[in-house]
């Protein structure tokens, strides 16, 4: 067996919960184990130490000063309840604010034209060409396959 299911074993058996086949396999186990027998001394001694604390007795008005402080840590966590409700809104606000912000920036913001000259300064010339491309300010997509494709 494993070290685990002894270590459940010998609980039960310092508790006088265990049968005597499973005392029998554990007893062998253990004059061959030092670790399980270490851990049986520990649990001894824990459980020997319980047992002498022996009652333990709350003060009078123990339970009656535990609510008192609970409902005073509430009545605190009440007072910043505006607070906190009002900084929520406030960076749901800001973050709404930002998201229009640049959303209208993406908007607004028109491409710039596309200018052929200087595509076109290292290259020889065909007049019908640069005449297309340059007569214009701004091209658009059409302009370009125009010339393109008219290009001798």
């Amino acid at each position: 067996m494993n070290h685990r299911n002894m270590r459940k074993k010998i609980s039960a058996f310092i508790d006088g919960e265990l049968g005597s086949a499973d005392q029998h396999i554990l007893k062998s186990h253990m004059d061959q184990c030092p670790e399980c027998r270490s851990y049986r001394d520990q649990i001894r001694h824990t459980s020997s130490a319980i047992k002498e604390a022996g009652d333990f007795r709350l003060p009078e008005g123990f339970a009656y000063e535990v609510l008192r402080i609970a409902r005073k840590e509430r009545e605190e966590s009440r007072q910043w309840l505006p607070v906190e409700q009002i900084a929520r809104r406030f960076v749901l606000g800001l973050t709404i604010a930002v998201i229009m912000f640049v959303s209208l920036s993406m908007v607004i913001q028109q491409d710039e034209p596309i200018i052929m000259e200087p595509y076109l300064s290292g290259e020889v010339s065909d007049s019908s060409v640069t005449r297309t491309l340059l007569s214009k300010e701004e091209l658009s997509k059409d302009d370009i396959m125009l010339a393109a494709v008219t290009r001798k």
